[in-house]
């Protein structure tokens, strides 16, 4: 590939990789936004698992379904370190997710979240 080409295919590379990216200037940090609530429901396998002794679970799937503090309910499979998080989490848990690690579609409160995307608030 001639000098010409490969800089044409690594402009044309940095052009679709940065294509709807918002570039903040150097004086306006990104400033995560939270969700506040509290857990209503628990779900999955690996909560079956919690219950059931001779229960083998390969591929652990867990879920919850919180109650904002505006009303609003969001439901959504977790993926990451299952086991440390349903240690942490019971029905009444409060918890605060970081809504630029939720993926959910356009408008809806059902979708999927990264283990680093929640925190287990301190009981008051």
């Amino acid at each position: 590939m001639t000098l010409k080409k490969t800089l044409g295919v690594i402009a044309l590379a940095s052009t679709i990789g940065l294509a709807g990216c918002k570039i903040l200037p150097e004086n306006e940090p990104l400033i995560p936004e939270y969700i506040y609530g509290v857990v209503t429901k628990e779900g999955g396998s690996i909560i079956d698992s919690v219950n059931s002794k001779d229960y083998n679970c390969r591929d652990p799937t867990y879920a919850i379904q919180f109650q904002a503090d505006d009303g609003k309910l969001y439901n959504f499979q977790i993926f990451g370190n299952l086991d440390a998080l349903n240690l942490a989490i019971d029905k009444g848990t409060k918890i605060r997710i970081n809504k630029n690690y939720f993926n959910h579609k356009r408008h809806s409160s059902v979708g999927e979240i990264s283990e680093n995307g929640i925190e287990v608030l301190e009981s008051e």
